[in-house]
Formats: structure tokens, C-alpha cells, sequence
């Protein structure tokens, strides 16, 4: 099954696409991991990684497939770095690490020759200095275009160690997962083999060292049962599991030559899984890109959170509040809070004092009578008439006075009184002192009110009795006007420092609600940011397509051997969900028989 000459150039120019989206994003690790893909496009080969404990058995089982010790094994760890095997003249090249003055270029390749044992076994452990030791060998089960990798074990706790698994499972296009027989559900076995299916590449699980089991402790079939439960319990779905003893060669379930054609199986279809290998790479780095861009993003993120305050308010919301508030400020600086609050008082108590009902019929017909009895007082007679008439003018005078407090006090008194507690109170200013004040100020009725507005001489009629009690009733007005006017100004001058303390305090909440603004408008540019780069990569990755159905080999026990013929058995499948917005690599075999 070859990729047709269409589909090739189509991942050629989805790579190169890649690599210059993220060189403008200023991911240089994943551009060069793009690269590293564009190199493996062009070189045709499928890479099939082993991973697993150090104790495993992963370079035996290596040099078992290879049919020669290619490389070093023993009981303590002996691949710190990569080991990259393959098909050819004897030779060797080495790829620095990082910390290297040569860092990612590869040294000269030198024959195997020169090199002895020895030296490679140190190549090979000094993961510090190389990040892959390349080694050519005859080896002819990978005469077909194969790569066989050497990884370090998965429980090294080094560093390095993970960076360097990381890297051959970026890579690779399959996974032989490496388990000693005794320890295939361990935690760190299971974790590690999830790991790996997040990938999404083909998994094949190797049970090493099927010597050791008892069948009077268990049964094999009971065995491999607990194996699939547990795997299946972990969400990982293998392509199938193959059972070898390299101690026992001819162990009736050591499963190494089916697992040798599974190998030359692969090869024979390795142009369809290395596009999809790519695919998953390319998968999973975006995935990675997305984390690494939110970590990186989260401390600002949340620094911006911390000043834009509380979540649930959005940034129209604030804006809309510091546009009120501008507002607000606006219309202080036209008219100060203390002028306001000083015209609107007025104009209430002009109102007031405008709606008064002084002078009732009633009342004005008392007052024509008192203004009939100024008139006869004045006339010339007997001096006991005139007493009489200043005695009854006395009388009408205090009759119109006291009728006129009455209606003073109900009409005007009262709600002056009323409105100036009220201005006081508003700002907690009122207090005894105070209302003495108020008691002490406004006017209390005398007979000069009356008095002052008539005119000698003039005859009494309705229209002069009209004009009369007008002229009163103005004065009254005009005396309640200006002394509350002036216990107003009094209450507004103590209020004067709490009207500046309330201008500072817009002042400082602006700023407040300015910076809140401004950090909203950051956070939801970086939010905007964030998902127009997240687009951007979805489109460049394309749709996930997954592992056509079939494609992977799972070889056919021998006749003889005494294997179980439900070996090699194919896990329970499942359909994993792709990830939002960057779609995650289904797990390997996914859709096959």
C-alpha cells in the first residue's frame, strides 16, 4: 500500500506550512520537531520504538530481533540516549544534546571498525553528551527500509532520560511497549503505556521473560485475562500482545518469531503508517504547542484577571460603568456637587414658597376689617370714640396676626423647617445645636409684617385689600426665603470638605475602574489571540483521519509451539474523543478488525 504521489505532496506542503507557522510564533522547538518529520517524510523509514523499564529486557529483545548483540545489555541501565538501528555498512554517527557546541548536528559517521565494544557501550550511556548514538549493522529484518530505536527506561527518574523518549516517540511510527512478565500491571507499567496511547500510534505490548510463569499458580489463559482487564480498565487500547523468553528460546509461548513477521508485516505497509505516524506527531505536538502557549500565557492571564476584579462582570459592563462615572465627573466640573445640591435646594424651596396658600378669603376678609379699623382709628372725633377705635383697630390687628401665624406655620413654617433638618440629616450634620439654630433663626410672626405694608390715605376697597395681603404675603415669603437660604449655606459650608473628599473618591475610583477597563481589554485580547492562533493551527493541521481499518499486522501463532489460539489477542476497541480545538490522536488500533 503506497501514498499516492497527491497525497505525499499534500503532507509536504502540510509540513512546510507548519514549520513556518510556528517559526512566526516563535516556537522554535516545535518548528525543528516539524523539521525533524519533513526528514523522516523524505527518508521513507518506519520507526518502530522500544520502550520499557530498564530491566525489561529492551536491548536483548533488540539484539534478539536483529539476530546479533548490536547493543550493550546487562542487568544495570545501559541506553542513557537513543539508540537508532539500521540496515547497512557497519558504521556509526553521533547527535549531540542540547549542551553540546555542536548541538543537533550530526558528527561524521565512523566506520564500527574503529570504534570497540567498549567505546559504544559508552556512547550509548553518556545521554548527558548524546542525544542519539546511530548505528548500522546487516541486520536483515530492517534491510526493508526499518529503524529500530533503543530507549531509555521509562523509570530512570532522570530527566534527560524522559526528554530523550519523548523524542523517539515523536519519531516513531510504532511502539513495542517492553514489560517484565512479574510486573505488566504495575502502576508505572500502566501509566507509562497510557501515556504512550495518548500519542496515538500504533501500540504493541511485549510481556518479556514468559518463563517465569507457573501454571500451577495460575492459568496462562487467566493470566493474559487479568492483563487485558487491567489495560482495558486503564483506557488503552493495544494492537495486540505477544509473549517472549529470550532466556528459552524454544519456550512453547515465547512468541519472538510471530513477533519478528509482525515487524516485517509493518514494513511491507509502512508508507500508509507513516503518514498517519506523521499525522500523529503532528497531532501531538500541536497539543503540546497549546499547553506550553497556556502555561506561558496563565501568569499574565491571571495577573490580569486579579486587576480586572470580579468574573463575572464582562468588559462592556465595565466600560458602561466608567462611562457613567466619566460622566458623573464630567458634570461636577461644570457644577460642582456643592452648587448643584445648592440650586436644587433653592429651586425646591422657591416652589415651595411659590405653592404657599397664604391668604385664604377668609383670611383676607380679616384683614380688610383690621385695615377698616386703622382707617376709623385715624378719623378725628371724641376722644371716647377714638379710644374705642384704636382699642377695636388693636383688636382686628391681633385677630388677623394670629390668624395669619396659623396659616403661616401650616403653609411655609412647617415644611422649611422640614426642609432644612432634611439637608442637615442627609449628611449627618443635623444635631441639637442645630435645631436650636433653626429655632433661634426663622422668623416668628410680629405685628410689623401687617403694619409695614399698609399706606396711609388710601381708601379700603376689595382691590386694595387684594393688594394688601398680597404685599404681606410677599413679605413673609421673602423672609422665610432669606433665612433659610442662610441656614442652607451654613449646613452646605461644613458639607464643603466631605463634597472634595467624594471628588477624590471618583477620582481614585476612576482610575480603578480605568485600570479594570484596560486589563479586561488585555485579558479579552489575549483570549482573542489565543483562539485565532488555535484556528489557525486546527486549519493548518487539517481533520483527523484515523488508522485505516486492517492495517496493522497481528501475526498467527506457530503450529507446535503450544500457544493459546487466542494469541496474539487484539484488545477491546474504542472510539476516543477528539479534543477541543486541537483534535487528539485517537489511540492505536482504533478501527481495525
Amino acid at each position: 500500500m503506497k501514498m499516492t504521489a497527491a497525497i505525499e505532496s499534500d503532507l509536504a506542503v502540510k509540513l512546510s506550512r507548519l514549520e513556518a507557522w510556528y517559526l512566526e510564533q516563535g516556537a522554535a522547538d516545535s518548528a525543528r520537531k516539524v523539521k525533524d518529520l519533513i526528514e523522516k517524510r523524505l527518508s521513507g523509514e518506519l520507526t518502530i520504538a522500544i520502550c520499557g523499564h530498564f530491566s525489561a529486557g529492551k536491548s536483548s529483545l533488540i539484539n534478539a530481533l536483529c539476530g546479533s548483540s548490536v547493543l550493550p545489555s546487562g542487568p544495570l541501565p545501559t541506553t542513557a540516549n537513543i539508540a537508532g538501528l539500521r540496515d547497512g555498512a557497519p558504521r556509526m554517527q553521533l547527535t549531540p544534546t542540547d549542551g553540546g557546541h555542536e548541538a543537533g548536528k550530526k558528527l561524521s559517521r565512523e566506520p564500527l571498525s574503529v570504534i570497540d565494544g567498549a567505546l559504544l557501550d559508552d556512547y550509548c550511556r553518556d545521554g548527558a553528551k548524546y542525544e542519539m548514538v546511530s548505528i548500522w549493522r546487516d541486520i536483515p529484518l530492517l534491510r526493508q527500509g526499518g529503524v529500530l530505536l533503543d530507549t531509555p527506561g521509562v523509570d530512570s527518574g532522570e530527566a534527560a532520560h524522559a526528554l530523550a523518549t519523548s523524542s523517539a516517540l515523536h519519531l516513531a511510527d510504532i511502539v513495542f511497549y517492553v514489560m517484565d512478565y512479574n510486573h505488566v500491571q504495575s502502576g508505572s507499567n500502566l501509566s507509562f503505556a497510557r501515556s504512550i496511547a495518548e500519542w496515538g500510534k500504533p501500540l504493541y505490548l511485549v510481556i518479556n521473560q514468559v518463563d517465569k510463569h507457573q501454571e500451577e499458580e495460575q492459568t496462562f489463559e487467566q493470566y493474559m485475562k487479568s492483563v487485558e482487564h487491567a489495560f482495558s480498565v486503564w483506557g488503552i487500547s493495544p494492537a495486540a500482545i505477544y509473549c517472549t523468553s529470550l532466556k528459552e528460546p524454544d519456550h512453547q509461548r515465547n512468541q519472538l518469531p510471530e513477533l519478528k513477521q509482525v515487524v516485517i508485516e509493518l514494513l511491507n505497509r509502512k508508507e500508509a503508517l507513516l503518514e498517519f505516524s506523521i499525522a500523529c506527531s503532528l497531532h501531538h505536538e500541536a497539543q503540546q504547542f497549546k499547553k506550553r502557549t497556556e502555561e506561558a500565557a496563565g501568569e499574565r492571564r491571571r495577573e490580569l484577571e486579579a486587576l480586572t476584579g470580579d468574573e463575572g462582570v464582562s468588559v462592556d459592563q465595565l466600560r458602561g460603568e466608567l462611562k457613567e462615572l466619566e460622566l458623573r465627573m464630567t458634570s461636577n466640573q461644570a457644577e460642582p456637587p456643592q452648587a448643584a445640591v445648592r440650586r436644587e435646594w433653592t429651586a425646591k424651596l422657591d416652589q415651595l414658597l411659590e405653592n404657599a396658600y397664604l391668604m385664604t378669603a377668609d383670611l383676607r376678609e380679616t384683614a380688610e376689617k383690621y385695615l377698616e379699623s386703622r382707617e376709623a382709628a385715624a378719623k378725628p372725633g371724641f376722644r371716647l370714640f377714638k379710644n374705642k377705635s384704636i382699642q377695636e383697630r388693636q383688636r382686628r390687628q391681633q385677630e388677623f396676626l394670629e390668624r395669619l401665624d396659623e396659616q403661616v406655620k401650616a403653609q411655609i413654617d412647617w415644611h422649611v423647617r422640614d426642609m432644612i433638618r432634611k439637608l442637615g440629616k442627609a449628611s449627618e450634620l443635623w444635631d441639637a445645636e442645630w435645631e436650636a439654630r433653626l429655632e433661634q433663626e426663622l422668623p416668628q410672626m410680629e405685628a410689623a409684617w401687617i403694619e409695614n405694608q399698609t399706606s396711609d390715605g388710601a381708601v379700603i376697597s376689595g382691590e386694595y385689600t387684594l393688594h394688601y395681603t398680597s404685599a404681606v404675603a410677599a413679605e413673609i415669603r421673602g423672609r422665610y426665603r432669606r433665612t433659610a437660604l442662610a441656614l442652607a449655606e451654613g449646613l452646605l459650608v461644613e458639607l464643603a470638605p466631605r463634597f472634595a473628599a467624594e471628588q477624590a473618591g471618583l477620582a481614585a475610583r476612576h482610575a480603578e475602574l480605568a485600570g479594570r477597563v484596560r486589563a479586561a481589554e488585555r485579558l479579552q485580547a489575549q483570549s482573542a489571540a489565543a483562539s485565532e492562533t488555535a484556528e489557525q493551527l486546527e486549519a493548518l493541521l487539517g481533520a483527523w483521519t484515523p488508522l485505516p481499518a486492517g492495517l496493522l499486522p497481528k501475526a498467527e501463532a506457530r503450529e507446535g509451539r503450544g500457544v493459546p489460539a487466542a494469541l496474539p489477542r487484539p484488545a477491546a476497541q474504542r472510539q476516543p474523543q477528539a479534543p477541543t480545538p486541537v483534535p487528539q490522536p485517537r489511540a492505536a488500533g482504533a478501527g481495525t478488525a
